[in-house]
């Protein structure tokens, strides 16, 4: 298997690694990657609809069979979640500096 073939795999594949995922949603946007490729979200959800995680994909062109089809990362994505207790803080804290604003 190839490095992008190990990174970018169809969603029902890629279903299979996410806990409690039953189904998957293609959320269309209006970006593309540097290649000219669409790109797309891939949201994958639980039996009772909520969303588990997300994931970037693009929509691809078989040579074989000339249909268009889509393929979203394996790795989860990195992003920054605070902790409930810095969450709280960060709500608490945000009208500092506001009342200079209306002085």
């Amino acid at each position: 298997m190839s490095d992008f073939s190990n990174k970018w795999q169809p969603p029902f594949i890629v279903m299979k690694t996410i806990d409690g995922a039953t189904r998957y949603d293609v959320l269309k946007t209006d970006r593309k990657y540097r290649s000219g490729r669409p790109m797309v979200q891939v949201s994958f959800k639980d039996v009772a609809g909520t969303e588990l995680t997300t994931r970037q994909g693009m929509v691809l062109l078989s040579k074989r069979t000339e249909e268009y089809y889509v393929v979203c990362r394996t790795d989860a994505p990195t992003s920054y979640r605070p902790s409930q207790s810095e969450l709280l803080s960060m709500v608490e804290n945000c009208h500092v500096g506001m009342t200079e604003l209306y002085d």
